[in-house]
Order: structure tokens, then sequence, then C-alpha cells
């Protein structure tokens, strides 16, 4: 799903993307931006744990979200 890739994200969900990917514990996140992350394909839940999918990562690493 390329649009994970396109969509804007909001200051919080770009924040919370970029914890994530440093490994912030889920019970600090906003349930409601978790899932529109996860809607978007950036990030996946492992049970309690929540990581960066690869197209995640290619958003983290995109320079114009810097």
């Amino acid at each position: 799903m390329e649009r994970g890739l396109l969509v804007e994200l909001s200051p919080n969900e770009n924040m919370l993307l970029r914890q994530i990917a440093r490994g912030l514990e889920p019970t600090a996140m906003r349930q409601h931006d978790v899932t529109r992350l996860e809607l978007l394909a950036l990030i996946k839940r492992h049970g309690n744990a929540v990581a960066l999918t690869a197209l995640g990562a290619r958003r983290i690493a995109d320079p114009r979200d810097q």
C-alpha cells in the first residue's frame, strides 16, 4: 500500500512513527494515532508490541518527512 508513503501525517502521527522506530513502549501511545498508522500499513502490531513495517521504514527514511 503506497498510500502510506503519500498521505500527510499529523504532527502527532509523525512523531509517533519516529518514536516507534526508536522502540517506544506501546502503553505511551495514543490509540487513535496507532490505529491510523496501522491502517496506512506503516506499523504492525505484534501482541502488545508495535513495530515499523517495511513501508514505515521507507517513510522514516524519506528526507521530505524530516
